[in-house]
């Protein structure tokens, strides 16, 4: 192998490492503290609704007609909404991560069979953790876009929904 070509290797291994170690971190929930009962009846996923118009281009359309705009104002409105953004994107897999583990929880301490439980589970989380990378890919690069915020919300609301209707009877007394 060409010393060019093993250069490039070694780049392409690292960058797989390090992908694989982002992958690892943003699927796992092992320092996630259970959730209460009570929380999870609680949780509401209307709390991330302004999140949804953060990166919308209203506001800085809005000021771009006004006098005094300049272009240093709007990329410092888009740093601080970015920023903002990151933290609701924080706060989401944060919340997911223990609606999650609650109903892993439900699984595990069930005294029937729940797989079909277990495998709506799983692609739900799938779809959060799909939607939650490429949003924050979206906010790292800046250029990229508006991230889908809305996917974050509805893969909350449906996991919720799922914990609802399959909470053991004895949950609701």
């Amino acid at each position: 192998m060409a010393p060019g070509w093993l250069a490039i290797a070694m780049v392409a291994a690292v960058a797989c490492g390090a992908l694989a170690g982002v992958l690892w971190r943003l699927s796992s929930t092992a320092r996630v503290v259970p959730p209460s009962r009570d929380w999870v009846e609680r949780f509401d996923a209307r709390r991330y609704r302004p999140a949804l118009r953060l990166m919308k281009p209203d506001d800085l359309e809005f000021l771009e007609r006004e006098p005094g705009y300049s272009a240093e104002i709007g990329r410092r409105l888009r740093a601080a909404r970015r920023r903002a953004l990151v933290g609701y994107l924080k706060w989401m897999k944060a919340d997911f991560d223990r609606l999650y583990v609650a109903g892993k929880l439900m699984v595990a301490e069930a005294d029937s069979d729940r797989s079909d439980f277990a495998l709506v589970l799983v692609r739900v989380r799938g779809r959060f953790l799909v939607a939650y990378a490429k949003a924050r890919l979206r906010l790292a690069l800046g250029w990229a876009g508006a991230p889908n915020v809305q996917a974050l919300t509805e893969a909350l609301e449906d996991i919720r929904f799922a914990l609802r209707i399959s909470a053991p009877a004895d949950a609701a007394a």
